[in-house]
């Protein structure tokens, strides 16, 4: 990166929003965000004629291009002899906040933009500048986006920075509840390291420990759940540990709070447990530790996914292999009620001779709860936050994640598979009509709330799993599909004894042929959201979701319902827009006589993207790239 120009105008100013610019190719091609690769936008944003509002709208879009090129347009700003500390009317970001933002892994450049804040600080950018909508500082905006190494520079660069700065937008939360909130895993390392206070409490009582997410309603991004676990363990650790010992310490396997808790929960210490629905393994300590406050399960899981060895900060609370070890809440454990193996296979595959071939998956895993093959269910799609209704066709291990899983063939064309993963397939069932769960998103499904619960019954469990495990078939099958379509007494039965895989359980349900035709969605989910990128590019699996209309997001701590994805005539890039549970918006759907939407006066609202959380993962991360 080039010598950044040193030229500022005599104070500060506010720049009015306008539309970012586009050179005349990329508008016949009809793409809508500015291309640092195309020399025709980057003569544009070169030229005397672009103004420096121009160049913050540039950098309000939020594609990759844009972000890892962020030394190009701050070297820009700076020509065009802006002060260092001008902000963008629309945000009220400066170009210090940007460049924060710029570092986020997976969307800019961290090593760039750490550089480009260092030479604005140098220039004179002031760190302490706080934005007026978002009331976030330069730290603020690095830690919610993970910007590791820009956040050691803004801390470095000023001695006596209050790095436990509180954010009013946030319940006057530090930075370190941010990163907590939003996963920044890397960020909360550094805050830590200069000496956060991890015991600090925002406006609702909670530490940085408390805002972490519940693990088990995370499945959108890959890797979370070791992302969250280390969390835990750098910010319960750090906030509660005790004065040092000399030695390491052997502690009872069982406390008298914990063995209170145990009791009622029906659970003993060598019982086999799932720890948040998807890792099984045994059952080694409960009670208070040395680490964090409350009560804690030790836990031994069966494959090595771990982080000790049963000891922490040199306290033995119970031994097990290397990498076996791990603590958890007491209320993320459940029992393990019986055993069963499951077959699945890998999908049909041409041989030399054209003939195709099976290879077997087998899959021997704890399979908890009531849960069986052929039970009726209701599943809790995360993406979308509904509940759909369906029949559980597998259970077991699978290839693509660790533990038990359930594989679910719904009433409705809302899955996303047709029972085969990553080439591997489990069950059959049509396109779209599969999806796979863990325990902690199942519920039996009551009688009375199945649309089939008054048929007569004659199926039995057993003639369920055998007709599951004999053929796995083909999802080009024209076969009518059997269904066990009764629950009845299940749960009574499971609560009077243990469960006996020996002695098969009479069930009453009943076998019909069920077609369902498929529904084509309303005209307002084929909204699609404006294409990010010229070229295929992806960010995620096949299998993850996106954001999508009709989907519950957080704005500003309160739930909203996105009725709207795409471009909008009054601003640039892609928004949202949101259908607010109170009047906290601004309008109807309508802005400037053009309906995105409908919703209730003074409910609507546009917002960006990055402005909004899902389960504690900000809205940006999950905006899908569209192909040409």
């Amino acid at each position: 990166m080039g010598e950044m120009p040193n030229f500022s105008s005599t104070k500060p100013k506010i720049h009015p929003p306008i539309e970012a610019p586009l050179c005349a190719d990329c508008r016949k091609m009809d793409l809508s965000f500015f291309d640092p690769e195309c020399n025709g936008c980057r003569s544009l944003v070169s030229s005397s004629t672009t103004s420096v509002s121009e160049v913050f709208a540039i950098l309000r879009q939020w594609t990759r291009q844009v972000q890892c090129k962020i030394d190009l347009f701050v070297h820009e700003f700076l020509s065009k002899e802006a002060n260092v500390n001008d902000r963008d009317g629309l945000t009220d970001m400066t170009i210090l906040h940007y460049v924060c933002k710029a570092g986020a892994p997976g969307v800019g450049d961290p090593e760039l933009s750490a550089e480009v804040a260092r030479r604005l600080l140098d220039l004179g950018a002031d760190i302490r500048a706080r934005c007026r909508w978002s009331h976030m500082t330069a730290v603020h905006f690095a830690t919610f986006f993970n910007s590791a190494r820009t956040l050691r520079w803004l801390i470095e660069s000023d001695p006596d920075i209050d790095i436990d700065d509180p954010c009013h937008e946030y319940d006057n939360g530090s930075a370190l509840h941010m990163a907590a909130g939003s996963l920044s895993l890397e960020s909360a390392r550094v805050l830590m390291e200069y000496g956060a206070n991890p015991s600090l409490k925002d406006d609702l009582g909670r530490t940085p420990f408390d805002c972490i997410p519940d693990p088990t309603t995370v499945d959108l991004l890959p890797e979370a759940e070791s992302t969250i676990q280390e969390l835990f363990e750098l910010l319960s650790i750090r906030a509660y540990s005790p004065p040092g010992r000399s030695q390491t310490q052997m502690v009872n396997n069982e406390t008298i709070g914990g063995r209170a808790i145990l009791k009622a929960m029906g659970l003993r210490i060598g019982d086999r447990v799932m720890l948040n629905g998807c890792k099984s393994g045994i059952l080694r300590y409960c009670g208070t530790t040395d680490f964090a406050l409350g009560v804690w399960a030790g836990i031994e899981l069966d494959t090595a996914e771990g982080k000790h060895n049963g000891t922490v900060n040199e306290v033995t609370y119970f031994k097990c292999s290397s990498d076996r070890g791990i603590f958890a809440p007491v209320n993320r454990i459940s029992r393990i009620c019986g055993t069963q193996t499951v077959h699945a296979s890998k999908r049909s595959r041409p041989t030399s001779n054209g003939s195709s071939t099976e290879r077997p998956y087998q899959s021997s895993s704890s399979v908890c709860y009531e849960f069986s093959p052929g039970d009726r269910v209701t599943v809790k799609l995360v993406a979308s936050d509904r509940h759909c209704t369906g029949t559980i066709r597998y259970a077991g291990s699978v290839s693509f994640s660790s533990g038990v899983w359930f594989g679910v063939e719904l009433d409705s064309f809302d899955g996303r598979n047709d029972g085969t993963v990553q080439g591997v397939r489990y069950f059959s069932c049509q396109q779209g009509r599969g999806v796979f769960a863990p325990a902690s998103k199942l519920e039996i499904l009551k009688e009375d709330a199945s649309p089939y619960s008054s048929l007569p019954s004659h199926a039995s469990r057993n003639d369920t799993i055998s007709s599951l495990s004999s053929k796995s078939g083909s999802a080009d099958d024209a076969k009518p599909l059997r269904r066990s379509l009764s629950t009845r007494y299940r749960n009574e039965k499971l609560k009077e004894s243990e469960f006996d895989e020996k002695a098969p359980l009479s069930r009453s349900g009943s076998v019909r042929v069920v077609q369902k035709p498929k529904m084509e969605p309303p005209a307002w989910q084929n909204v699609q959201p404006e294409p990010l990128s010229r070229t295929a590019s992806s960010r995620k699996k096949k299998d993850e979701k996106w954001l999508a209309v009709g989907m519950n997001v957080l704005y500003q701590h309160e739930v909203g319902i996105i009725k709207y994805i795409g471009k909008v005539q009054f601003a640039d890039g892609l928004w949202l827009g949101l259908e607010m549970r109170n009047e906290r918006g601004k309008h109807d759907g309508v802005v400037k006589d053009v309906r995105y939407f409908t919703c209730k006066q003074g409910r609507g609202l546009f917002v960006r993207p990055s402005a909004v959380t899902v389960r504690g993962i900000n809205g940006a991360l999950l905006v899908k790239e569209s192909k040409e």
